[in-house]
C-alpha cells in the first residue's frame, strides 16, 4: 500500500510541476500583445524589458531568450525545446578579472560582448541551438537542430552545424512545395512580399 501511496505522490508531482503551454499573455514593452504567441511555462526570460515578441511565434520547452543586448523574434518564428538565444556574454570579463570581474569599474566593459538577435518573420530554429550576440537570421530561414549560430543569415537560408554553415535556399523548397499546392500560394505571399 505504501509503495502504491508513493507512486500516486510522484505522479502527482510530476502531473502538477509539467511544462505547459502559455497562450496569448505576452506584452512588449510598447504595450502590445503579442497575438497567437505560445511558450512553455519553463521558458527562462532575462531582462524581458528588451525582448520583442511578434505575433503568432511559438517557444517550446527550456528555451533561455536573454534580452540584455535587445532581442527581436518575429512574426511567426518558431525556437525548438532547449535552444540559447543569448545578447550578452561575460565569459572574457570572468577570464580577464578573474574573482575581481565585478569590482572592475569602467573596464569591465571591455570583458563583456553585448548585442542584438534578430530573427526574421517565420524562422524556424532547430532543437538545442544556440545563438550568440550580434547576429541577424532573415526571414524564412531554417536553422537545424544542434547548430552553433555565429554568423548571420540571409533570408530563406537553410543552416545547420557548429559553426553554422548555410546548406541551402528555403525559396527552393517552397516553390516546389506551392507549385503543387497552389491553394496556399496567397497565404505564402502574405508575409512573403512585404
Amino acid at each position: 500500500m505504501k509503495q502504491f501511496l508513493l507512486k500516486i505522490r510522484a505522479n502527482f508531482f510530476r502531473w502538477l510541476h509539467r511544462p505547459r503551454m502559455l497562450n496569448n499573455i505576452y506584452i512588449n514593452q510598447d504595450g502590445t500583445l503579442s497575438k497567437n504567441t505560445r511558450f512553455s511555462s519553463n521558458v527562462s526570460f532575462v531582462n524581458v524589458d528588451k525582448i520583442s515578441l511578434g505575433n503568432n511565434v511559438y517557444i517550446g520547452n527550456n528555451v533561455i531568450l536573454d534580452g540584455t543586448g535587445g532581442l527581436v523574434i518575429d512574426e511567426g518564428c518558431q525556437i525548438s525545446a532547449r535552444t540559447s538565444i543569448l545578447t550578452h556574454s561575460s565569459h572574457n570579463a570572468i577570464r580577464l578579472f578573474g574573482k575581481h570581474y565585478k569590482q572592475c569599474k569602467g573596464v569591465k566593459e571591455e570583458g563583456y560582448i553585448i548585442g542584438e538577435v534578430k530573427l526574421g518573420k517565420y524562422t524556424f530554429i532547430g532543437t538545442n541551438t544556440i545563438i550568440v550576440p550580434n547576429i541577424t537570421i532573415g526571414k524564412g530561414c531554417v536553422v537545424g537542430a544542434n547548430s552553433f549560430v555565429n554568423k548571420n543569415l540571409p533570408d530563406y537560408s537553410i543552416a545547420v552545424g557548429s559553426p553554422i554553415k548555410i546548406i541551402a535556399s528555403t525559396k527552393d523548397l517552397d516553390s516546389k512545395y506551392l507549385q503543387n499546392n497552389k491553394q496556399f500560394q496567397e497565404y505564402y505571399n502574405e508575409w512573403n512580399n512585404d
